[in-house]
């Protein structure tokens, strides 16, 4: 992941959307807010998504998004 490396920690410029895998056959979104702090944890294979972790959960985002909303700290 070019510039986005694991253990690499953002702070969100305008909010993002996340995924939260809630259980095997379900999931919700999640806002994460405009001055949070995320840290990429890993990178996933299927559409273009990383995993982060805020606030303690592991959350998916798409790379695009941390691309053009969030600044490496």
């Amino acid at each position: 992941m070019q510039g986005k490396s694991a253990g690499a920690t953002y702070r969100v410029h305008t909010p993002l959307v996340a995924l939260k895998y809630v259980s095997d056959s379900g999931s919700q979104f999640v806002t994460i807010p405009r001055g949070a702090t995320i840290r990429v944890t890993g990178e996933r294979k299927e559409l273009g998504l990383v995993e982060i972790q805020y606030e303690g959960e592991a959350l998916a985002i798409f790379r695009r998004d941390i691309e053009k909303h969030a600044e490496q700290v």
